[in-house]
């Protein structure tokens, strides 16, 4: 069905609406009044139509299933989309016999299939009105592109028109005169190239002279690189050859640079040859060339400053023998040339055969200058080490931070390994090298000392080759953790024949010391103590405290970045006049002189008294004794004891600086006390000793002293026969007994020069152990090794028990002269004690006491208008003195042969006036032996029945021929009860 059908299908159904309400009057029928026959029956049928349409249209709509059915009676023809002509096909379907309801219902029966499929049609437009007007509106769009692309192609290809035109052709011409260009520059380059290998050894010596080796060597290698690039250059053919000479000449520049950073090491030069065996891919054939020239330079330097000292003193002592002998020019230029062909043979030796002509005189210096260049040469090594050490770890640091950036480019494995072998390589060699090196040195050092003999030594000499010794062996310990056992064998060989001589001589000259000793008072500072005198200065050094100088780091890993710092203008062996420049004020002013201290102590040990010969022996103890030893306010000390203190100090010095011989050195330094002790105890002790003093005594003579049979070696004898000896303790150094001068021993003891003498003896002693126990716990146990700190203790201990006994011991000689023993006793033996009434005033021989007592006491006075009388000094004096005179009158006493009750009681007032007037002269409260004199003057009184009980229990206290004497001067006591006592008492054990 066309569009004409469509449109007439609506015009009909507007018409049946029309027709449905008819106007009154119809406008057609007014417009015309003459109507025809056919005209009315033509409008009869419209009007007929119109109602069956209308009644059609009015029928009831049909369900989409009816609606289906008649869609499904319209006949195929009518779905063919090439415009078949329907209208011939359906007349041809009419029948012969026209009626017209025949042909009105065939034309209804299509209306109504015309009717449904528009409907269907419409229905299917209006659901797809959206999507339709979406897609006319894409196609506009589409449009609407199409034209602007078109519009484009169009500009473009107008534009490509234009450019073809204007600049395509004028471009390739262009380019074809670059092309043109570029090859004449690629010739002109060839050119300077060949030019620039040309002058390449030049340019080569500039580079290395001013020590650019990195730029030398990319030089070369870029040179060789160029030369086999442009090898088809019939002019480059002998160049290659050149460069490679050229190159090889270099590398022994770099060698050569190598030995002078060896020497003298400097980071920017040694970063340069780094950094040029790096270009040469030679870095593990650098650490090998190192070695060797820090091996040769070791040997170098050694044999080339021992040379020098040899020359040095050979041609002066030369030329002074040719002068003495001949004093002419002519001998003189003979000896000269003489010196001349003697130096050539020196050249010729080796360096063993070379260090045993260094001469006694300049072996120091030489020892040091040798010392100072192998701690150059360590130093140096160091530096290097470090500066790898450095450069590893910027390498690890740039690595971690190439690493963490993920769009840096990373080496290739096979080049990443080889870096990390090189690395590993360099790292052993260095630590290898660390104690190759140092073996090295050692090995010098080592054969530079044994070549000499130390022995004839001056001391404080032979302390600073073993200062320079000791730094040296912690240098290497810190270098590279060795002990240096090469070298601490060495110097223990050559201490051993030297100290021991030393000791020896040391012996001697203490010897001397003792013979001319006039044991007056060196008066000291109240706050004098060893560290004042400069021989223990190295106790107290500002660097470091005395503990630690003992301990040196063991692990290397533990560097002294101050000791090893390349900028050091200094080393550890460069001697300062600061420990020279210094000075001992160790002396106290005048004024202090003659002041004694008056303070008194209280406390007073027991006494008793001895049962051999009747002496009061004091019972002091340890720590009353360190108690009363430290009340002095000025320290009292002998010449000798001063130079004993200095020479322990060196001792301890010589501990410290050689361990191997601390014990041997420390045997000897008691030597010098126990000879001290021993010399003061023979000049002064003539009696009151006790066993265990005279035991010590025996020891020390049966160990030191020599019999006065054997030979009287002089010092050079004694120090001849030392060398001989090779261990210290196999055999300790003798000396003689030192005799007192005469001027001493004639002085009389309760003298004033006499206790003088006494008092700086026993008070010097006194300084000396007192100072050697305060350097036992700081220094002396520090030095010695675990095994002598027995012999440390055994020592130490026989101090501190023998030196109370000391004491009493000298000033008991001065209490026996100041008491005359026998002539007090046959005074007191001449009184008639068998009185028969008492007496009411005291014997003679008590004043004769107090005025000996008096006479003593101003004794006392006068000594301390001269010198310091420490407190404790003046109490042992009046201490021993009171023993003599309790002794004295226990004696006096026990020689009465006959006696009474009122005698008794006349000995109790003699003695009862002697003590009230004694005690406040002397200053003893109570009197030391007072209980022991009173006991035995009131066991008179005893009964018989309590005698025997109060013998027994005292016995120990009294001498026998004391307690014998009273029992028979007890008139009370039967005869054979005196008998039986009696023999009691002389049978006791």
């Amino acid at each position: 069905m066309d569009i004409k059908e469509k449109l007439k299908t609506f015009i009909d159904k507007k018409t049946n609406k029309t027709a449905k309400h008819p106007p009154t009057t119809p406008a057609y029928l007014a417009a015309s009044e003459n109507w025809t026959t056919s005209d009315f029956d033509n409008h009869l049928a419209v009007i007929g139509h119109q109602n069956r349409k209308a009644s059609i249209c009015e029928e009831i709509p049909l369900s989409n299933e009816a609606q289906d059915v008649v869609i499904d009676t319209i006949e195929t023809i009518y779905f063919q989309s090439d415009n078949p002509d329907v209208g011939s096909h359906e007349l041809q379907k009419f029948p012969d016999i026209s009626d017209i309801h025949v042909i009105n219902g065939i034309r209804s029966r299509l209306r109504k299939q015309h009717a449904i499929v528009s409907r269907r049609v419409s229905d299917l437009i209006i659901s797809k009105q959206t999507a339709c007007m979406e897609e006319m509106a894409k196609i506009d769009r589409i449009q609407k592109e199409g034209c602007l692309a078109v519009a484009l192609c169009v500009q473009s290809r107008r534009k490509l028109s234009v450019g073809k035109d204007q600049f395509t052709s004028a471009s390739l011409r262009v380019i074809a005169n670059h092309l043109k260009r570029q090859r004449i520059v690629e010739v002109m380059n060839n050119l300077k190239t060949i030019k620039t290998l040309q002058m390449t050894d030049i340019q080569l010596q500039k580079l290395l002279r001013a020590e650019a080796y990195p730029s030398a060597i990319q030089l070369l290698l870029e040179c060789q690189t160029a030369a086999s690039t442009f090898r088809h250059f019939s002019c480059i053919s002998d160049l290659s050859a050149k460069l490679q000479e050229t190159l090889e000449m270099a590398e022994e520049q770099l060698d050569c640079a190598i030995g002078r950073v060896v020497v003298n090491f400097n980071a920017n030069t040694y970063a340069k040859l780094h950094s040029a065996y790096m270009l040469l891919n030679k870095r593990q054939a650098l650490m090998d060339q190192l070695h060797m020239h820090l091996t040769s330079h070791i040997h170098n330097s050694a044999f080339s400053i021992v040379m020098g000292y040899v020359e040095l003193y050979s041609s002066v002592s030369q030329l002074n023998i040719s002068n003495i002998a001949n004093n002419s020019i002519n001998d003189t230029n003979n000896s000269i040339n003489c010196d001349k062909a003697t130096q050539s043979s020196f050249s010729k030796m080796q360096y063993s055969e070379l260090c045993k002509y260094v001469d006694h005189e300049c072996f120091l210096a030489c020892y040091l200058d040798l010392c100072k260049s192998m701690f150059a040469i360590l130093r140096n090594y160091k530096a290097i080490s470090r500066w790898h050490h450095n450069e590893a770890e910027e390498m690890k640091q740039l690595k971690s931070e190439a690493s963490s950036l993920r769009s840096s480019p990373t080496k290739s494995p096979v080049a990443e390994n080889c870096s990390v072998n090189e690395r590993s390589y360099v790292e052993q060699k260095l630590i290898h090298g660390l104690h190759r090196i140092w073996q090295d040195v050692q090995a010098k050092i080592r054969t530079f000392i044994l070549a000499s003999d130390l022995s004839h030594f001056k001391f404080d000499d032979f302390l600073l080759v073993l200062d320079i010794t000791s730094r040296l062996i912690s240098i290497g310990e810190d270098f590279c953790g060795s002990k240096s056992e090469a070298l601490q064998d060495s110097i223990k060989k050559q201490s051993m024949g030297f100290f021991h001589h030393e000791h020896a001589a040391r012996l001697e000259e203490l010897h001397m010391f003792l013979e001319n000793e006039a044991w007056q008072i060196v008066p000291l500072k109240p706050t004098f103590t060893v560290y004042h005198l400069l021989e223990y200065r190295f106790l107290k050094r500002k660097d470091a405290s005395f503990e630690k100088s003992l301990v040196v780091a063991a692990s290397p890993a533990k560097k002294n970045d101050a000791l090893w710092s390349i900028d050091a203008s200094s080393s550890p062996f460069d001697l300062t006049s600061e420990e020279t420049s210094l000075e001992e004020d160790i002396l106290a002013p005048e004024e202090a002189l003659g002041k004694s201290d008056e303070d008194t102590d209280d406390d007073e040990p027991s006494s008793t008294l001895d049962g051999k010969n009747g002496i009061a022996s004091d019972s002091i103890t340890a720590d009353t004794f360190k108690k009363f030893t430290a009340t002095a306010n000025l320290p009292v000390a002998s010449n000798t004891c001063l130079a004993i203190l200095r020479l322990v100090g060196k001792y301890l010095l010589m501990m410290k600086l050689l361990q191997p011989i601390a014990a041997d050195v420390f045997l000897c330094t008691t030597q010098l006390v126990r000879y001290y002790l021993y010399t003061i105890c023979t000049t002064f002790c003539f009696s009151g000793m006790s066993n265990k003093l005279s035991s010590v005594l025996r020891d020390i003579e049966k160990e030191i002293i020599m019999e006065d049979t054997q030979h009287h070696l002089s010092s050079s004898g004694a120090a001849e026969q030392s060398l001989s000896v090779t261990d210290i303790s196999s055999r300790t150094a003798k000396v003689y007994r030192a005799k007192a001068s005469p001027v001493i021993t004639e002085l009389p003891a309760c003298g004033t020069d006499g206790v003088s003498a006494r008092l700086v003896a026993c008070e010097s002693l006194l300084l000396l152990c007192r100072e050697l126990c305060g350097l036992r716990e700081a220094v002396i146990s520090a030095l010695l090794p675990a095994e002598a700190a027995e012999a440390c203790e055994a020592f130490f201990t026989q101090i501190d028990d023998v030196l109370p006994e000391v004491v009493p011991a000298v000033y008991s000689c001065v209490g026996a002269a100041v008491v005359p023993h026998q002539q007090l006793v046959q005074q007191m033996s001449s009184v008639n004690w068998s009185i028969s009434r008492l007496e009411s005033q005291h014997n003679g021989y008590v004043d004769q006491i107090l005025r000996l007592m008096q006479g003593f006491s101003s004794v006392l006075q006068t000594v301390k208008t001269r010198q310091p009388l420490p407190a404790n000094a003046e109490q042992h004096l009046w201490r021993t003195t009171v023993y003599q005179l309790h002794a004295a009158l226990l004696a006096g006493y026990a020689a009465a042969k006959v006696c009474s009750n009122e005698g008794r009681s006349l000995m109790q007032l003699d003695y009862q006036q002697l003590t009230s007037k004694l005690e406040p002269l002397c200053g003893l409260r109570p009197l030391p032996g007072r209980p022991l004199v009173e006991s035995y003057i009131k066991a008179f009184y005893l009964p018989e029945s309590a005698l025997r009980d109060w013998l027994i229990e005292h016995r120990s206290e009294y001498n026998t021929r004391h307690l014998v004497a009273l029992v028979g001067v007890m008139s009370h006591v039967p005869k054979h009860a005196k008998t039986a006592l009696t023999a009691m008492l002389e049978n006791r054990e």
